[in-house]
């Protein structure tokens, strides 16, 4: 990681997640991503690992499927951002209060349903796999493979409390000021997911996994 100091690093699009898990991952290790690197907008995940296998960038922040495609063409991990110890909020389903207001019984329903769906992914593997075929098109087992080692595997939180978003503040707080201050409660709320835990259901689900 050290050795990427005066390099070209690339990203699909500046202030997408590659772009932000990248940058926290470089600053853990020194490097600041103003300063100490260039980095580069390079498309989507296929034209990355192409910009990397042609030499035009030295490394970047890449997810499955792509991965597989990077491994093929000879790449070299430098690191997994999962073992950092560090929160990131790296997606999540999104709704409004008002609608939650007027909602409660159903967002509470998916709730139970996402929870429930995340622990068979996890515990059924034939299921999972079955599953993404059908709706990513594919019958590429290889492809769905890594996508079910990387993801549905350990990429999963169980119970799904909103997490990592003071990270993501503090670094859109540059292109954004009104990021400066903002508090990760204004932008998340657990009581429901905490209400389904401390009740004892999500207990019961991960018991069955």
């Amino acid at each position: 990681m050290e050795d990427l100091r005066g390099k070209v690093f690339g990203t699909t699009r500046f202030g997408t997640q590659s772009d932000l898990a990248s940058r926290i991952a470089l600053r853990r290790y020194g490097i600041d991503p103003e300063r100490d690197i260039t980095m580069v907008q390079t498309g989507g995940p296929a034209e990355t690992v192409s910009a990397m296998a042609a030499g035009k960038v030295h490394a970047a922040a890449i997810t499955p499927p792509a991965t597989l495609q990077a491994r093929k063409v000879k790449l070299k991990e430098l690191l997994d951002l999962s073992t950092l110890d560090v929160e990131y909020h790296v997606n999540g389903v999104v709704t409004t209060r008002r609608f939650i207001k007027s909602n409660e019984d159903l967002v509470r329903r998916f709730l139970r349903a996402y929870v429930e769906g995340a622990a068979r992914g996890q515990r059924d593997k034939p299921f999972a796999m079955k599953t993404m075929g059908k709706y990513f098109r594919t019958d590429d087992q290889e492809l769905l493979e890594e996508t079910y080692e990387l993801i549905i595997k350990s990429g999963f939180t169980i119970p799904p409390y909103p997490a990592g978003i003071a990270n993501l503040l503090q670094d859109l707080e540059k292109q954004n000021p009104k990021a400066k201050g903002a508090k990760p409660d204004d932008f998340a709320d657990s009581r429901l997911i905490r209400e389904l835990d401390q009740s004892g259901f999500i207990k019961s689900v991960l018991a069955g996994r």
